[in-house]
C-alpha cells in the first residue's frame, strides 16, 4: 500500500471517508464520503475530491479559500447555511471621489443609517465581479447616492449618481452579471 502526502499528512491509498478536521495543501481524494468536516482551514491551492459522495450536513467553519471555488456538476449538498454580509453606514461626500465605500465582500445588506443631503455610498469597482450583490437600505431623511467608479450602474458611467429615494419602499438590489456593470433594481 502506498501513502501519499497532503500537506503535510499522509494518507493511505484506495477510498476513504474523512472526518475531523482536515488542514489542505495537495489533493484529497476520496470515495462514498458522507461526512466531511473542515473548520478553520486555509485552502488555497488543494483538491478535495469525492466521487459518488452526498453530502448531508457539510460543515466548513473559517475557511479562506482563494483562487477559484467550483462545485462540480451532479454533486449533491444540503443544508447549507449561508451568511450575508451586513453593514450600517454613514453616508458622506458629494460624489463619487469621497463617498462612503462600501466593503468590498458580497452579498451584502446594506443600511444607511445617517447622511446630509446630497451624500452617498460607493460600490467598490473590485468587487464588480459576476455573480456580486448589494441590497442597499436608504433610512436617511434625503434620497441617497449611489456610485462606483471605474464602472457603469444600469449603463450609465458609475461616477454619475444612481439616485435611491427616501420614499416608498426605500430598498434598491445592485448585482454584476457582466464584469464592471453594476444593474439596479428597485426603487429609484
Amino acid at each position: 500500500m502506498a501513502n501519499y502526502q497532503s500537506g503535510g499528512a499522509f494518507l493511505p491509498e484506495g477510498d476513504m471517508n474523512l472526518k475531523g478536521t482536515v488542514n489542505l495543501g495537495g489533493m484529497v481524494t476520496t470515495s462514498g464520503a458522507t461526512s466531511i468536516a473542515i473548520s478553520g482551514a486555509t485552502i488555497t491551492g488543494g483538491t478535495v475530491t469525492t466521487t459518488g459522495s452526498t453530502l448531508t450536513t457539510p460543515t466548513i467553519s473559517a475557511p479562506v479559500i482563494s483562487g477559484a471555488a467550483t462545485v462540480a456538476s451532479g454533486a449533491t449538498i444540503t443544508t447549507p447555511t449561508l451568511a450575508i454580509t451586513s453593514q450600517n453606514v454613514t453616508s458622506t461626500g458629494t460624489g463619487a471621489t469621497d463617498a462612503t465605500v462600501l466593503s468590498g465582500v458580497y452579498p451584502a445588506f446594506v443600511t444607511v443609517t445617517t447622511g446630509a443631503t446630497g451624500s452617498g455610498v460607493a460600490l467598490p469597482a473590485a468587487a464588480a465581479v459576476t455573480g456580486a450583490v448589494y441590497w442597499i437600505s436608504n433610512q436617511v431623511a434625503a434620497s441617497l447616492r449611489i456610485y462606483s467608479s471605474g464602472t457603469t450602474i444600469n449603463g450609465t458611467t458609475g461616477t454619475t449618481a444612481f439616485v435611491l429615494t427616501n420614499t416608498g419602499n426605500k430598498l434598491v438590489m445592485i448585482g454584476c452579471s457582466v464584469a464592471g456593470a453594476w444593474t439596479a433594481s428597485g426603487n429609484t
